[in-house]
């Protein structure tokens, strides 16, 4: 698993209801499944307000305004 997809499966795996990746399952289809508007419902969660609310949405924020500054 590339350090990207650790990140991002660490993160959905702290979401309590969220099943684990089977061995052997692809993950970018397990990315989709979980993160479908039907388990969103079922676990009664908003992804977009969880990632909005999430130190990795501030840290993308300020890495974009830093980022957006052009060099001198």
């Amino acid at each position: 698993m590339s350090v990207t997809l650790q990140i991002v499966y660490n993160i959905f795996q702290a979401i309590t209801g969220i099943p684990k990746i089977e061995d052997g399952y692809n993950p970018a289809t397990w990315m989709l499944d979980i993160s479908s508007p039907v388990v969103e419902s079922q676990l009664n969660i908003d992804f977009a307000e969880l990632y909005n609310k999430s130190s990795l949405y501030q840290r993308n924020q300020e890495l974009i305004k830093e980022l957006s500054i052009p060099a001198p």
